[in-house]
């Protein structure tokens, strides 16, 4: 699969998951902060509402989306490895590894 693919691809299966059941939690996990934050840029940029955490951000803010994540008032979660372990939400429905992880061990985690 073309890199260049992956955005439409991911627009396509949140579309299928979106329309299957509302507003399902969904972890999507990307490699690094900068991909982290495309992805949150192109889903709201194509009207789907999605929050992004990663090592970049202020512990407040990591708390912030956290919160807003596991009360529902944002389903759509997209997380570089720091969110993998550790990560505290129940009912998780859905995790998309949008970029492979580099070691097994992390992607055991996610």
């Amino acid at each position: 699969m073309d890199e260049r693919d992956k955005p439409r691809r991911l627009l396509s299966l949140l579309g299928d998951l979106l329309d299957r059941e509302e507003n399902p939690k969904i972890i999507i996990f990307a490699a690094t902060k900068r991909s982290c934050d495309d992805i949150v840029y192109e889903l709201r940029r194509s009207n789907v509402n999605s929050l992004g955490i990663h090592g970049d951000k202020q512990q407040q803010e990591r708390d912030w989306v956290l919160n807003q994540f596991r009360s529902s008032q944002c389903s759509i979660l997209v997380a570089t490895d720091v969110a993998s372990r550790g990560l505290d939400v129940s009912d998780i429905k859905y995790v998309i590894n949008f970029d492979m992880p580099g070691q097994l061990e992390d992607y055991i985690h996610r």
